[in-house]
């Protein structure tokens, strides 16, 4: 991904200071990159064939597809989970939004699962916290 010429920086490059509701595709791809590097010491280069630039639109399009359809919580959890069970192999050593999108979307169904439980524990544990504010709770 190249340099903004303006600014100097990498597009995205902020994406850890910002919260995720805020992230979008620069975003996206930044954390692409940066989880492949750190997690199989590998290069990032998008999905399919034909020039690279291509590639870059592509990927962008798929993100902003996903994105407005999943939602960045669901997304990042989607992600996540298919960076977590991605076995390395010589001629595959990083793996790409444009292979997830196209051939782990079951992820999807247990991306939202595991957000949407994980956003009812919150709201449980708000409202007994809530409780336990109040002193409305009887031991």
């Amino acid at each position: 991904m190249p340099v903004n010429n303006r600014t100097g920086r990498k597009p995205g490059a902020d994406y850890p200071d910002k919260p995720i509701a805020e992230w979008n595709v620069n975003h996206w791809h930044r954390y692409l990159i940066d989880k492949n590097a750190e997690l199989f010491d590998a290069e990032y280069i998008p999905f399919g064939k034909g020039p690279i630039s291509q590639r870059w639109r592509t990927e962008k399009g798929q993100l902003k597809q996903a994105q407005a359809a999943l939602g960045n919580t669901v997304l990042l959890a989607f992600i996540d989970r298919c960076l977590a069970t991605h076995t390395p192999k010589p001629d595959f050593p990083h793996v790409n939004f444009g292979f997830m999108w196209a051939y782990r979307r079951d992820e999807v169904s247990r991306a939202n699962a595991e957000v949407s439980t994980q956003q009812r524990r919150q709201e449980a544990e708000a409202e007994i916290q809530a409780e336990m504010d109040e002193g409305d709770i009887e031991w």
